[in-house]
């Protein structure tokens, strides 16, 4: 049986997770809250968007000038995928500095994790954190020693 295009189309959607009787969440929304929260953390310098996410984002911007624009943060830096029904696996590649890395690393997989859960509903069965860069002296001419590290 061949369906109308209409209904066609309609079956195909983007990936989304089940956060209760009805209601979906799609990924890319989980991504970009997941993006919001890592950035919240004190000692995330930035997102390290993949090679992938850059060229996606380049041809975004083309297409949508305004793309952005009092949109929210974009989810460069973040992955997400599906795992067990109603859960998430996040994947976030960020910078660091001002803070030992594995402090920071921690504080965002949790502040991710709480944030998703508390605003979306939605389960992360894991958050992990690469962190792909490090400033060593947040302040130029002050030894590692004295910042705490």
């Amino acid at each position: 049986m061949t369906l109308p295009s209409a209904h066609r189309t309609a079956l195909i959607t983007t990936a989304t997770v089940e956060v209760g009787e009805g209601v979906l969440v799609d990924t890319r929304a989980v991504a970009r809250l997941a993006a919001i929260a890592a950035r919240e953390v004190r000692g995330v310098l930035g997102l390290a968007p993949s090679p992938g996410g850059l060229v996606t984002s380049a041809g975004r911007r083309l297409r949508e000038p305004t793309a952005g624009r009092g949109a929210g943060e974009p989810a460069d830096g973040v992955r997400v995928a599906l795992a067990q029904p109603g859960s998430v696996v996040v994947d976030v590649a960020l910078s660091v500095g001002g803070r030992p890395a594995r402090d920071v690393a921690t504080d965002v997989a949790r502040h991710i994790r709480q944030t998703l859960e508390r605003q979306l509903g939605v389960r992360t069965r894991s958050v992990r954190v690469n962190v792909v860069d490090i400033a060593l002296s947040p302040v130029r001419g002050v030894p590692l020693s004295d910042t705490g590290w």
